[in-house]
């Protein structure tokens, strides 16, 4: 985790709005903390757990001076949990009842603990209906924080358990600038930049998976006159897992870019179902072993050969 901070000094930032909570005693047992920029969120989460197992806060910062305030940023604090998603990028049921287990003891050091998932999207469905029991016979001396880029991911029964904090992405140009500092091709700092912001690590990753070439076959696709030059042009990208979901995250921007345009035209309502499920493709991607099929099948959806719902 990052090291302590004083906070931001805005008002609507998520460590401060709980800061205020804490203050008030009106703490909520689970928040949701939501930003399209996924080092946004795992930044954002850093910083409430710092600030809510700190000893001594300074408004919505920690200290940065007590021994929880080292603990917390070394992941080494026994009233700090923190859940990440396996190398398949899951969260099975197992452990959300391995956390649950854990949630139950009392906290060692202060009077509350602190269970953070910062990617709570990884949740699988049996994950999610598992913590559900959790949430609905909230424990008095602990806080959940679920990190989310796409919160609506999560079952709706959930997220009405919880308390949505948003925190503003990166502008885009400072995006922009990370990654040029980070070693990212000139000609993807633009789309990858809009896709995950200022997330270095994601975005290397895309470079790797050939998100060049990927995102100028894609371009290909705005003047595809038939469902055989999709296909065609899904078999020459589809040639690992790795390489279809760069195109699907790839796909799912230009959806996204061509909702903010026409929000409410019958194209914005196209291109929102459409997101929606090429969202639902890239998630279950891992556990598909014909990856190329569910590309094409997406590929054809965003190009309007295949309806989207």
């Amino acid at each position: 985790m990052s090291t302590g901070s004083a906070g931001s000094g805005n008002s609507n930032d998520p460590a401060n709005i709980i800061a205020a909570a804490a203050c008030g005693g009106r703490l909520h047992h689970c928040y949701i903390v939501a930003s399209s920029e996924r080092g946004v969120v795992a930044e954002a989460i850093d910083e409430i757990a710092l600030m809510l197992l700190c000893e001594a806060p300074q408004g919505a910062g920690c200290c940065g001076q007590c021994k929880s305030s080292s603990r917390v940023s070394a992941e080494a604090h026994p009233d700090l949990l923190v859940l990440r998603p396996n190398e398949r990028g899951r969260i099975g049921i197992d452990d959300v009842r391995d956390l649950q287990a854990q949630a139950a003891l009392q906290p060692v050091f202060g009077s509350r603990k602190v269970i953070a998932l910062p990617v709570a999207e990884a949740l699988s469905m049996a994950a999610q209906n598992a913590l559900l029991k959790t949430l609905e016979e909230p424990l008095g001396a602990t806080i959940f924080l679920l990190g989310a880029q796409r919160p609506r991911s999560l079952l709706p029964t959930v997220r009405s358990r919880a308390l949505m904090v948003r925190a503003p992405p990166r502008p885009l140009s400072v995006a922009s600038a990370a990654l040029a500092a980070g070693g990212v091709a000139d000609e993807l700092i633009d789309p990858l930049s809009r896709l995950v912001g200022a997330d270095l690590e994601q975005a290397l990753t895309l470079q790797d998976n050939d998100a060049a070439q990927i995102n100028g076959l894609l371009e290909r696709l705005s003047n595809a006159k038939s469902a055989s030059l999709v296909l065609d042009i899904a078999k020459e990208i589809a040639k690992s897992p790795e390489r279809s979901k760069a195109a699907l995250s790839l796909l799912e921007l230009r959806t996204c870019t061509a909702l903010r345009t026409a929000p409410g035209s019958r194209a914005g309502r196209r291109a929102s179902a459409t997101a929606a499920r090429l969202q639902e493709y890239r998630r279950a991607l891992p556990f598909n072993p014909n990856h190329r099929l569910a590309l094409e099948v997406a590929m054809l959806q965003y190009c309007g050969f295949l309806s989207p719902n």
